[in-house]
């Protein structure tokens, strides 16, 4: 058992090794982007998928007790190899993205694929698979741009990281200044999501207002235009909306986060129709609320409604 432990520990330092050495010579090809690096994980997967094709057709035939777990040996070392060149992979986002950018639409769909495949490789560990979903964004980002999710969820990941960074602190007895260093970061990271979605709201937030604005200009000569550009005017002021509430449904925001971008829709349909919403009322009452969960409150029981109205 130990030179089984022994033999599996120095094939999956040797697959790291070879694995980091390709990514250190190898900068990803403009042309194809698949190289060495994305090969030595897809071959890896290959060689897994294998195994557990002829690990599943000898558990079936009924094979003896000896061979599945040579098998299933043999399965264990092929999930390290893969795993091991997963994480260069991921490790490597720079290079990908850089890469991304020069590439064709077909090489950067086959890489993205992937980066995804690789999210999804089997036995790794909680945090292998979130820097694995993290290149999956820095992909995206690399070849469709900037999206509010994505980076909600890289300002996640980081915010997530300080949690655990904190708690191992916290949990190795670290001195006073350390724990309050990673108490900032922390904090940082959560400041850095919130800010990210009103910087959100606030861009489309003005692009209603004037659009909304431009609508009611037009309304007051309603003679001199044509019913065309009366028109485009509404649609634009529809469309900016329409911004204001995908904001809103962004996955993976926090509930605060969604509410208050719910609200900012609110004030923005009660502009366009001329009617009034209060939306420091509702803004404020969010915070209250948040407050009151925050500090211990049941959530959902403050007493008032989610955004005061």
């Amino acid at each position: 058992k130990i030179d089984k432990i022994v033999e599996e520990t120095i094939l999956e330092n040797e697959a790291k090794k070879a694995a980091s050495s390709i990514a250190v010579k190898n900068t990803l090809s403009a042309a194809g982007v698949k190289t060495e690096m994305t090969s030595a994980y897809d071959n890896a997967k290959e060689a897994r998928e294998k195994i557990d094709k002829n690990l599943n057709a000898l558990q079936s035939q009924g094979a003896s007790k000896e061979v599945i777990q040579a098998a299933t040996a043999s399965r264990v070392k092929a999930l390290q190899a893969e795993i091991a060149a997963a994480n260069v992979v991921a490790s490597n986002t720079g290079s990908v993205q850089q890469a991304l950018q020069q590439a064709s639409t077909s090489a950067q769909q086959a890489t993205l694929n992937t980066l995804k495949s690789i999210a999804s490789t089997p036995g790794m560990s909680k945090w292998d698979v979130r820097k694995a979903n993290a290149a999956v964004r820095a992909a995206e980002t690399a070849i469709y741009g900037a999206t509010l999710e994505n980076t909600y969820k890289d300002l996640k990941y980081t915010k997530e990281k300080a949690v655990a960074e904190l708690n191992q602190l916290k949990q190795s007895g670290a001195t006073e200044g350390a724990i309050r260093a990673a108490e900032a970061a922390r904090d940082a990271a959560t400041s850095a999501q919130k800010a990210a979605v009103d910087q959100a709201v606030q861009q489309a937030t003005a692009a209603v207002q004037q659009a909304t604005a431009a609508a009611q200009d037009v309304a007051a000569v309603a003679q001199e235009v044509s019913q065309e550009v009366a028109q485009e005017v509404a649609q634009s002021a529809q469309s900016a909306l329409q911004d204001l509430r995908d904001i809103a449904s962004t996955g993976g925001m926090s509930q605060w986060d969604v509410q208050r971008a719910q609200a900012a829709v609110k004030a923005a349909e009660a502009q366009i129709a001329g009617t009034d919403y209060d939306l420091n009322k509702a803004l404020n009452t969010i915070n209250k609320n948040k407050a009151y969960e925050d500090a211990g409150g049941t959530p959902n029981q403050s007493g008032s409604t989610w955004d005061g109205h």
